[in-house]
């Protein structure tokens, strides 16, 4: 059976404002591809992340909660539930009108299923005297950082997973449709056209790869509905404002030739995956 994927707003950089009129005509499209498709599962892909409070100060604790709203909830509540969090339509500059009538209905149609987007934890502390914007991002003490300066902690999309099939009883099953992570090649020593050595084995990128699919097994031993995980590259591309600085890809892209050469954590995966389907 196919399986549609379609692109959804970035949380970072949309409000509900900005959020609704792309989920609305998602679901508009989507509700003219059931009409016209047959054996096909149509559902959306959503960039999560979970989120803790810097201290247990009662500010910290709120702006977490707040940061929750925007980042995760204004996605999921329209449509896993049908409405769109207090919290964010309480937020400065969100317009009276801005649900138009009709939308939640289309927003919140039934789902074939959920894609998730993760990535890496985040740690929310108050942003005092800031009242647009009332939050700010703080490091995660004790945890390792990819190259993009990102905490890696696997544990964390347990949690995602978790949390977001225990808060909403309408979910369906999921995919972890995203997650990867970024590290710069180290090559061998006398690497070089005439050595015939190439980078050296990516160790950094095989553990991020291999401890999110536990995580993913952790979730599904604790009653979580996953079909699938799709690493996030295949191949190095343009990573946003970081253009080509950062390698996500499980094979190497040369900016200068675009040559592509499979890094140790391609092959690893491929026998990862070659092993699951002989134990299934």
């Amino acid at each position: 059976m196919a399986t549609h994927w379609a692109p959804t707003p970035l949380p970072s950089r949309c409000s509900a404002a900005r959020s609704r009129p792309p989920i609305t005509k998602y679901w508009r499209t989507a509700g003219l591809c059931r009409c016209c498709a047959t054996g096909g599962r149509i559902g959306i892909v959503n960039h999560h992340t979970t989120v803790d409070a810097a201290s247990r100060s009662r500010s910290d604790i709120a702006a977490a909660a707040c940061y929750l709203a925007y980042h995760n909830r204004q996605f999921t509540d329209p449509v896993l539930r049908g409405n769109y969090p207090d919290e964010i339509l309480a937020m400065p500059g969100v317009a009276e009108d801005v649900i138009s009538d009709g939308d939640l209905e289309v927003i919140s149609a039934p789902l074939d299923f959920y894609g998730v987007s993760f990535y890496h934890p985040t740690v929310i502390a108050a942003a005092h005297g800031n009242v647009s914007v009332p939050f700010t991002l703080e490091e995660m003490p004790g945890v390792p950082l990819s190259d993009s300066g990102w905490p890696v902690r696997p544990a964390s999309l347990t949690r995602l997973l978790a949390d977001l099939t225990a808060e909403y009883p309408s979910l369906p099953p999921l995919y972890v449709a995203a997650n990867g992570c970024a590290y710069t090649d180290v090559e061998n020593p006398g690497s070089g056209p005439d050595t015939g050595a190439g980078p050296a084995a990516d160790v950094d990128r095989i553990a991020y790869l291999d401890g999110h699919l536990a995580a993913v097994a952790d979730a599904v031993a604790g009653g979580c509905d996953v079909l699938g995980y799709f690493y996030s590259t295949l191949l190095d591309c343009w990573e946003w404002t970081d253009g080509f600085t950062r390698n996500f890809g499980l094979i190497r892209v040369d900016p200068e030739t675009l040559d592509r050469h499979p890094r140790a954590s391609f092959h690893h995966y491929r026998e990862l995956i070659s092993r699951h389907r002989e134990c299934r």
